[in-house]
């Protein structure tokens, strides 16, 4: 077992307490698996000596396995290597065991056996996390190929793809939706890529299949994102008790390179999702506004009282992945011609965000009508996430219930425009982009982000939103 000096500083993990918990113990495929409150098993071999007798040793019988979530509130159950490092820990004994027949190549006869990968709720901790990329792969390419094995012997039909769907909604949708959380502090669109998978697999139930995967991937990503805040935690609360004032700028710049590495993996996690769904454009255009300059400038100038000079861009990449797929279609287009000037000597030092600023500025929206109907989807996402999708629930305050009213009456009026085939003016609907934005960065920066953002730039995000508030746009 691994040592107690190599573990990660995780809330939901703890090896202090392990002697003095009973032992549980179980048998599948001939093999005694058990240790002092947690049941390991090994990646190398098929059987494991057992931990030394405990007074209070108990079985879990095949009756009490089939129970929901037997053990959760009790035992660790923990995945091992070879070299007996935790390649994985959950709190949920159904998940355990499927990540134990993976880990032993056993043969998988149905899909439902899965089904916990989606529905179960809980956590994945791994040890030394940014060293087991590879082990996290291994899993997942496990998974794939008993789902592609499976999916060609039985004919699994569309009523069973839209349960995978509906448990897939009730689960997963908010997991991001979580407490201090520097990933999500610097980019909301982290809380929308459940809605994306969601929206995608819906339009194409064929790969409603690759929801266990993509479930798991899922965990293992808001793991990271814990363990990234643990990682930070020691400087955020030592630099706020020097000076409450602080941005996250001050932290980004003390832990640069910590900070950029856990979200490079991230953003590897995430590309096995575009890649497993057929999606590699959006994860080629969600790494070219992911440098740690733009996230740096787009968390500080959140803070700004006046509009950043690329702040319209920031609120495209803030939710483009939700755009149509006819919009998306044109900004692949324009990045790609973007791609395409870059190449001549003339444009070499070109900056992508201000080319993206350019194509989005007041003359864009009045000559181009593609740019116009960007413009008009990206006030449709804000319409589903705060009306549909209940992102402004998050705040049970008059703050949030004045902004619903707002939102509400702005939209309407945008609607009536539309359908009278009357263009809105450039910086009214600008002005209602930028007001949602703030919003939804007030959620994330805020709301789910309290012991990171200061109460100073709280009150900064409150008087722009509460400044936006009294403009009614779209007359």
């Amino acid at each position: 077992m691994a040592s107690e000096t190599n573990l990660p500083l995780l809330s939901n993990f703890s090896i202090s307490n392990f002697a003095e918990q009973p032992l549980s113990r179980y048998n599948t495929n001939d093999t005694a698996l058990g240790s002092y409150n947690h049941q390991v098993v090994s990646e190398a071999i098929n059987s494991c000596q057992e931990s030394p007798s405990n007074n209070h040793a108990g079985i879990i019988t095949p009756e009490q396995d089939h129970m929901q979530n037997h053990s959760a509130s009790i035992h660790t159950y923990m995945v091992l290597n070879k070299d007996k490092e935790v390649v994985f820990e959950t709190k949920n004994h159904a998940i355990f065991k499927i990540i134990g027949s993976l880990c032993r190549k056993d043969v998988i006869r149905r899909l439902e056996y899965f089904y916990p990968l989606i529905e179960g709720e809980y956590t994945i901790s791994i040890e030394n996390i940014l060293h087991y990329r590879k082990r996290i792969n291994d899993i997942s390419d496990a998974i794939k190929s008993h789902v592609e094995k499976l999916s060609n012997i039985r004919n699994y039909e569309t009523a069973f793809m839209c349960k995978l769907i509906k448990k897939f909604r009730s689960k997963a949708l908010f997991i991001f939706h979580t407490k201090n959380c520097p990933m999500i502090y610097c980019k909301p669109i982290f809380l929308l890529l459940p809605l994306w998978i969601e929206s995608t697999i819906q339009n194409e139930l064929t790969l409603a299949k690759h929801l266990f995967n993509v479930s798991l991937i899922l965990n293992v990503t808001k793991t990271l994102m814990k363990y990234n805040y643990e990682c930070l935690k020691p400087s955020i609360d030592q630099s706020l008790k020097r000076n409450m004032q602080l941005g996250f700028l001050y932290h980004f710049r003390g832990n640069k390179e910590l900070f950029y590495h856990h979200f490079n993996l991230i953003m590897e996690f995430f590309g096995d999702i575009f890649t497993i769904l057929g999606r590699e454009a959006y994860y080629k255009i969600f790494k070219l506004h992911t440098d740690s300059e733009f996230l740096v400038n787009n968390c500080d100038n959140a803070f700004l009282f006046t509009l950043a000079h690329f702040e319209i861009t920031a609120i495209l990449f803030d939710v483009f992945i939700l755009l149509s797929k006819e919009n998306f279609d044109f900004l692949h287009s324009i990045i790609n011609d973007y791609e395409v000037l870059k190449e001549s000597q003339e444009n070499k030092d070109l900056k992508f965000l201000n080319y993206m600023e350019k194509m989005l500025d007041e003359e864009g929206y009045s000559m181009s009508e593609n740019i116009r109907k960007v413009f008009y989807d990206l006030a449709s996402i804000y319409g589903k996430l705060f009306q549909e999708k209940g992102y402004c629930d998050f705040i049970q305050n008059p703050f949030s219930l004045n902004f619903k009213l707002w939102f509400r009456e702005n939209m309407a009026g945008l609607r009536r425009m539309l359908l009278r085939n009357i263009v809105p003016k450039y910086f009214d609907i600008r002005n209602f982009l930028t007001s949602c934005n703030i919003f939804l960065n007030y959620i994330c920066k805020v709301t789910l982000n309290p012991d990171i953002t200061p109460i100073g730039f709280e009150d900064i995000l409150s008087e722009k939103i509460f400044r936006f508030l009294q403009v009614k746009n779209f007359k």
